[in-house]
């Protein structure tokens, strides 16, 4: 391998949600730019991706999932779950962590669930564990979150830090609102994860580049503002490490999910869109030039 300016991880978040998305994850590694992927355990067709990626030797992490559809087991929360044992969504979890109506205790039980449920069924660690809807950066949720990942030996996260949010004028007010909210969060994280061993890439990208937001030139300008910012910052030539997500896939067209229908975006264009873009050919060639493509197994300690 080349010792390029960066190490960039493409990962396809979302993994066993439905066999149609699975299917565009699959081609998008096999045809086009993923390099690693993160699996929903509680998503319908989580051991039908499984199998594909153990068929395909795909490096596939656990995407933990506190905010949509239902635990991964039948244990009777008292307060992650509403009565119909739903999770509260993407702001009702927030609102209630704020509110100090989440257990923790429940929270690092439902963790630690999935991922043995990940070890049981994929037969081997994940590569990383990531959170769905960024759950795992959230005040309290990352030290509970650190602490289960660090006990299974586990010492790669994401760390949702995207630079220049407020330039990025195709965002809507609301959008830039709640991704700056991440961004905060995951900056106050990055000690919790650090005091437990776990790692996490240098640059993050994908807030802004999620849908049709995702484009050639977007991904080119992110890329080359990275090497710009470390031509002007680094004291040596070692590649800096950086992590684009991405939601590829065909839409969901009735079932999946994780274990309540598929929302919108899941039946929208916009994963198609964003495969397609994983699969270009001449983006792949340009950013080949500047970056070597690893996954988080190839950069196991």
């Amino acid at each position: 391998m080349t010792n390029k300016p960066v190490k960039l991880i493409v990962n396809g978040d979302d993994l066993g949600y439905c066999i149609p998305r699975d299917c565009g994850i699959i081609e998008s590694f096999l045809q086009g730019m993923i390099t690693s992927t993160s699996l929903l355990v509680n998503g319908q067709s989580a051991q039908y991706a499984i199998k594909a990626c153990r068929k395909h030797a795909i490096p596939i992490g656990l995407h933990a999932n506190l905010t949509e559809g239902k635990p991964v087991n039948d244990y009777n929360y008292k307060t992650l779950t509403d009565h119909d044992n739903l999770f509260w969504g993407k702001f009702g979890f927030r609102e209630r962590l704020t509110s100090g109506d989440i257990s923790l205790a429940e929270v690092e039980h439902e963790i630690e669930a999935q991922v043995v449920w990940f070890i049981n069924h994929a037969k081997q660690l994940p590569t990383h564990v990531d959170g769905h809807q960024h759950c795992h950066v959230l005040p309290g949720i990352n030290n509970v979150f650190a602490s289960v990942i660090s006990k299974f030996d586990i010492r790669w996260t994401r760390m949702p830090v995207e630079k220049n949010l407020e330039s990025c004028n195709w965002l809507t007010e609301a959008q830039i609102t709640f991704y700056t909210s991440v961004v905060h969060e995951a900056i106050s994280s990055k000690s919790v994860f650090e005091n437990y061993g776990v790692k996490y890439t240098n640059y993050f990208g994908g807030l802004s580049l999620m849908g049709i937001n995702l484009t050639k030139q977007r991904i080119i300008d992110w890329i080359d503002q990275i090497i710009n910012e470390k031509a002007n910052h680094s004291v040596n030539n070692d590649s800096v490490t950086c992590e684009l997500m991405v939601h590829p896939g065909y839409p969901c067209k009735g079932d999946g999910g994780c274990g309540q229908p598929p929302d919108s975006f899941s039946k929208s264009p916009a994963r198609e869109h964003e495969m397609e873009m994983m699969k270009d050919r001449t983006l792949r060639t340009l950013l080949l030039r500047k970056c070597d493509f690893v996954s988080y197994k190839t950069l196991q300690p």
